[in-house]
């Protein structure tokens, strides 16, 4: 099968196209931007054929079982975390790998019966504007990337889901998987961009079970949880 496999280098989603049907070149920013591949001036042949629904049509190959399986093991790393960054990492770690990570508005007023949650920023790389880091208990339980919406524009929102499916859902193996491990990839528009969400929900739902025990050892607070249940 032949395909054009444009990496996003955020590691867990690969934005893909016919290779008959684009080529990449950048623009003046240095980003991608995709043409027509062997663009002439169209004669009134092309100019009729160009109208024509059918044969502005691209028609994908089913994927070989080799090529499913690769897919599937690439899916599969987002188990264990996003490349060099583990799930569950402490910030201190994060921050090893990131030196430039910073915290984020990490103001909001902490709650006694909630995990502690603390939120993080770097800078991105490649068409990664930023890299937000969400830390519960100091556990790294959720990321988000912001990629560059001039990029993906240049396949379409759309087209950007479905390939993010494919890769971590469509596959029944690979979807069980996440599903058992509590691993949720999801992606959404946000302002003028578009930002990849990466969850391990096992991580602060142990961290807020944790939280209310502590919580409701507290005699004073026993009580409460006492009257609540005497008036529900």
């Amino acid at each position: 099968m032949r395909w054009f496999l444009f990496h996003t280098l955020i590691g867990s989603l690969i934005l893909s196209l016919p290779v008959a049907a684009q080529t990449v070149q950048l623009d003046e920013f240095g980003m991608p931007t995709f043409q027509p591949e062997g663009a002439v001036v169209q004669d009134a042949a092309a100019g009729e054929a160009a109208g024509d629904p059918e044969a502005d049509e691209v028609v994908e190959e089913e994927m070989t079982e080799e090529e499913r399986a690769a897919l599937r093991e690439q899916a599969m790393k987002i188990l264990e975390g996003y490349g060099s960054i583990k799930w569950g990492a402490s910030r201190a770690e994060v921050e090893a790998l990131l030196p430039d990570l910073h915290a984020v508005d990490n103001e909001t007023p902490h709650r006694e019966w909630l995990p502690r949650i603390v939120h993080y920023q770097s800078s991105g790389f490649a068409i990664i504007i930023e890299r937000h880091f969400w830390f519960v208990d100091d556990q790294l339980w959720k990321m988000e990337h912001v990629l560059d919406k001039r990029v993906l524009n240049q396949v379409g929102m759309d087209h950007a889901r479905e390939v993010l499916n494919r890769k971590y859902y469509d596959d029944e193996e690979t979807a069980a998987a996440l599903l058992e491990a509590t691993v949720t990839v999801s992606m959404m528009p946000a302002r003028e961009n578009v930002v990849v969400i990466y969850k391990r929900a096992e991580i602060y739902d142990d961290a807020e079970h944790a939280a209310l025990e502590v919580f409701n050892e507290k005699p004073a607070n026993a009580a409460k949880e006492l009257e609540l249940e005497r008036l529900l």
